[in-house]
């Protein structure tokens, strides 16, 4: 492009880009230099052809006047509005980079196997930064309790041949986030997802009508910039998971990762990663004009850290709770412990 552009406009240029019809690497390096603090290199993220499709204006659009119809119909705190997805965790870890000598052609780590075996854990949380414990499917024929052995309490353990989920497990996983968030019919929840076939079953529709819990789908191939999981949870945790399962490795050099072991620095990754600066941080990205005023806000305040700082405590006081307290006629002043 920066040949077709200088032979248009008749700008002065080496005579040997005319042999290769392209600018010269001495003109692309002065280029990167020249704009140094504003230009560099990026992995790019790889994306299926049907997301780039999909993702546009028009489908994201309706997506947000469905969720600005479903507030319109009713108020929603944040801690009744959940997104749930699932995710598939690996026994074998990849490699970091390592410190090797220039000559070295060839640099090696070691792994657990091969091929690893594949848990899905299905991850529930909610926009006041909140979660529920996961389910995990284990890929066996028939599920025994001492698999989830070392995971968190309440853990939901379950199995299929494949290790995958379908529309029987997302409804147990809905049975167990009944259980556990309680909605009903007076108490309503909103339950974000994905519109994969799993989660649209009659049953599982069923169960959620009967227990006042709102199912909302993101439009198809959008899920990896709508979904909160996707875009802020499941990529920091897997980076742990996968640097837990090198550490098992190295301590156990005989031994290979199993999914009997696996819960057991699953807890202790999951509860790094699921801190509530991190769960809030994609549900600021809805707009606020469709937030309710009668709720306490998304966003309540941000720092370089994305950590809860005094400032952005003090601002969330002054500017979200005193209000709403006022609004609610409470007598002022109120003791708020932190």
């Amino acid at each position: 492009m920066a040949f077709q552009y200088a032979e248009k406009n008749n700008v002065k240029y080496p005579t040997s880009w005319d042999t290769e019809k392209i600018a010269g690497e001495k003109w692309y390096r002065l280029f990167r230099k020249r704009f140094k603090g504003q230009l560099t290199l990026r992995k790019p993220e790889a994306t299926s052809l049907g997301r780039m499709a999909c993702f546009n204006k028009a489908n994201v659009g309706k997506f947000f006047d469905l969720l600005t119809e479903v507030y319109e119909r009713q108020p929603w705190s944040p801690y009744k509005i959940w997104n749930v997805d699932e995710t598939g965790c690996s026994t074998v870890q990849r490699p970091p980079k390592v410190l090797a000598a220039v000559k070295d052609k060839q640099v090696s780590a070691a792994t657990s196997a091969e091929r690893g075996v594949n848990v899905t854990m299905i991850g529930c949380v909610s926009a006041a930064g909140t979660f529920i414990t996961p389910a995990l499917i284990f890929p066996r024929v028939h599920y025994k309790d001492h698999i989830i052995h070392g995971a968190p309490a309440d853990t939901l353990g379950l199995a299929t041949p494949i290790g995958w989920s379908n529309e029987l497990m997302f409804v147990r996983f809905l049975e167990h986030f009944i259980k556990l968030v309680q909605p009903s019919k007076e108490n309503k929840v909103l339950l974000i997802m994905d519109n994969h076939e799993s989660h649209l079953s009659i049953q599982a529709i069923d169960l959620a009508r009967e227990n006042g819990v709102i199912f909302l789908t993101f439009p198809p191939h959008t899920s990896h910039r709508l979904q909160p999981l996707d875009v802020s949870m499941f990529g920091p945790f897997k980076t742990f998971l996968n640097q837990a399962t090198r550490e098992w490795t190295i301590r156990n050099p005989n031994k290979p990762v199993s999914i009997y072991s696996y819960c057991i620095y699953l807890h202790s990754r999951r509860d790094g990663t699921m801190v509530p600066p991190s769960i809030v941080y994609p549900f600021e990205r809805i707009p606020s004009e469709i937030s309710s005023p009668t709720n306490p806000t998304w966003c309540v305040g941000r720092s370089k850290s994305r950590w809860m700082t005094s400032q952005v405590f003090y601002g969330y006081i002054a500017n979200t709770v005193i209000p709403f307290l006022k609004e609610k006629k409470v007598k002022l002043p109120v003791f708020i412990y932190y």
